[in-house]
């Protein structure tokens, strides 16, 4: 079976069809923290709707990919990143 697809094998660990290691993951949350914080600051106390929007999707994903790296990460080292 094609290792990449789902099915019986992958039972136990639930692979992706994009094959990506965790700490490549927490980088890109990492790097959405950085954007969410920043267009907070922009959004002017969540007054201006675009910079609002950003900051609130880029905080969903961020926290989000934050947790997926933690399955397989200690917290102190998913947080430090």
């Amino acid at each position: 079976m094609n290792r990449w697809a789902f099915g019986q094998d992958n039972r136990h660990h639930a692979r992706s069809l994009i094959p990506i290691n965790r700490l490549e993951i927490l980088f890109v949350a990492g790097l959405l923290e950085v954007v969410w914080s920043v267009s907070m600051k922009a959004s002017d106390g969540f007054t201006r709707g675009l910079y609002t929007g950003i900051t609130l999707l880029a905080a969903g994903v961020s926290f989000f990919l934050l947790g997926l790296a933690m399955k397989s990460l200690p917290v102190g080292t998913a947080y430090a990143v």
